[in-house]
């Protein structure tokens, strides 16, 4: 049997065991002062700054896996590009023109058969969570109209080059275009709704409970019907370089700890955000 694979194959009993492993990504993980971790900018519920220190549902899980690893988590924020496979690229298996490095694996990767294979550079594993987007209405006009005559009868926000602002943009032959209103992020499209600016708000439901704290008894989520290749909700998952067979064994052995233990339902408890099992 090929002697890297069978590392692969024992490595979690190793770790299980409670022996700390030593292999060539772990002397230079250590050398370092840690494991490296990727996370997003500005974006709450996942990863964001409060007073000075970066926090969120992304970076607590991050730290977990790496505690469970015996190794100090360095969270590295940075700013999403055009698109996931540029972010893959940029932070993850080549590096950013501009200088950075790359991280030992990344957060909030969507975990999906055909972009995985499209983006065989990285190995995108261990899903955590399962993101939806949803329709943010008060719960009285969710009682009296679907979600097709509130998207009519008034404006509805969305974060803007997003994929609600794509689908609500262009789907029906364009039927909901100019209800759409534009916002840099949701809580903006958040805060428009609650001053009755806009009449319902479009987002994943994550940054939506996010932006609407702890009170949500007025308001109700409704799915959002998409049609062709859309997606309404995808699987969040991690992201290593392709070839690095010891820290992927490593962090699957890990977060596979944390999800048996329900870790990850409590992260996402602590942040005051329903949790949808990948």
């Amino acid at each position: 049997m090929n002697k890297k694979f069978l590392s692969v194959l024992l490595l979690p009993l190793l770790l299980l065991a409670g022996e700390a492993y030593s292999g060539e990504d772990f002397d230079s993980i250590r050398s370092k002062g840690g494991l490296r971790v990727a996370v997003y900018k500005d974006f709450p519920p996942y990863s964001y700054s409060d007073k000075g220190r970066i926090v969120g549902i992304d970076v607590d899980i991050a730290k977990a896996i790496a505690s469970e690893l015996e190794i100090d988590a360095l969270i590295w924020s940075v700013g999403a590009d055009e698109n996931m496979e540029d972010d893959l690229r940029n932070f993850v298996w080549k590096g950013h023109y501009l200088g950075g490095g790359t991280a030992d694996f990344m957060m909030h990767v969507p975990f999906d058969k055909e972009f995985a294979e499209e983006n065989d550079k990285v190995i995108i594993f261990s899903p955590y969570a399962t993101e939806s987007v949803v329709v943010l209405r008060d719960a009285g006009r969710a009682e009296n109209e679907t979600v097709m005559q509130t998207f009519l009868k008034g404006k509805v926000g969305v974060e803007l080059d997003t994929m609600p602002d794509f689908y609500l943009t262009s789907s029906s032959r364009g039927m909901f275009r100019n209800s759409v209103k534009h916002f840099m992020t949701v809580e903006e499209a958040v805060a428009a709704f609650l001053k009755g600016d806009v009449q319902s708000v479009v987002a994943p439901k994550a940054q939506i409970e996010s932006a609407l704290g702890a009170d949500r008894s007025s308001y109700t989520f409704s799915a959002l019907s998409v049609s062709g290749r859309v997606r309404s909700d995808w699987k969040l998952a991690i992201a290593i370089k392709e070839g690095r067979d010891e820290l992927i064994a490593a962090v699957k052995a890990a977060f596979g700890n944390l999800q048996r233990s329900g870790k990850v339902e409590e992260i996402y408890a602590k942040y005051n955000i329903s949790y949808e099992s990948p």
